[in-house]
């Protein structure tokens, strides 16, 4: 784990976010762990309880949002590799990060999956850019063997994945984006990605807030995202949609 940096990004959830490090330290103790907190009132006192270990904390301003928290993740952290995580998450023994780390020789971000109560939330897929839409399209699940992994190509995974820092030279988070960051960053990111199910991690959502709740639902960043991409659509496989009308997101299946 030498080389790699494992970079958190939380707001305002200690009570999940100490159930991701204290996991972290449990598989991998001597990994080296940056958050990002942006946090309303950032709990300084909290972090103590890791002061043995090689853990270190950006203090953001309040709400800076999930873009500019990355991108000062990877300007602040100086290994080769950054291991993307949120503070939801929650690392297993199925969650073997060695496995992403050989994907580095096939790839420059190897995403692992992530599982809810036991069903996988699937997200790899490829983006096609279609008049004023960008449509999902199936990534064809072509599985391929690397050392001890098993894997696919495809053109977005979601935000649990190892990268090169090569990838950060030509690609960043939009920093207007507090929210609706990630399919505006990966349609954008040139390099190989590819897919693991071999390398898990558990989402650990819980109830949260009624304020962070407001935070996390704000569809303006969606209007920004779109704008920025230059297109007035964005169509799921599931068939959603998320579609600029004037000013205002609307959200619908079809």
């Amino acid at each position: 784990m030498q080389e790699i940096d494992f970079c958190v990004t939380t707001l305002d959830r200690y009570h999940l976010l100490n159930e991701l490090i204290d996991s972290i330290f449990k598989f991998y103790p001597n990994a080296k762990v940056t958050v990002a907190d942006q946090s309303r009132i950032i709990d300084t006192k909290f972090y103590n309880k890791w002061r043995w270990r090689d853990l270190k904390v950006l203090p953001l301003p309040f709400d800076c949002g999930l873009s500019m928290a990355r991108n000062l993740l990877v300007e602040e952290t100086e290994r080769k590799y950054k291991l993307i995580l949120e503070d939801d998450f929650l690392f297993t023994k199925e969650t073997r990060i060695e496995g992403l780390l050989e994907l580095m020789d096939v790839a420059d971000i190897a995403g692992g999956s992530v599982y809810r109560k036991g069903i996988r939330i699937p997200f790899e897929h490829y983006f096609e850019k279609l008049g004023d839409t960008i449509y999902q399209r199936p990534d064809g699940d072509l599985f391929m063997k690397y050392e001890t992994v098993k894997y696919k190509p495809t053109g977005c995974v979601l935000n649990f994945f190892l990268a090169n820092s090569i990838v950060f030279k030509d690609t960043m988070w939009y920093n207007e984006l507090k929210l609706r960051e990630h399919q505006h960053f990966f349609y954008r990111v040139k390099s190989k990605i590819v897919f693991t199910d071999d390398v898990r991690i558990e989402d650990n959502k819980k109830e949260n807030s009624k304020s962070y709740k407001r935070l996390k639902g704000r569809d303006e960043f969606w209007k920004i995202a779109l704008e920025d991409l230059k297109v007035k659509k964005v169509q799921y496989l599931s068939g959603k949609v998320v579609e600029l009308e004037g000013d205002k997101i609307q959200h619908y299946k079809l």
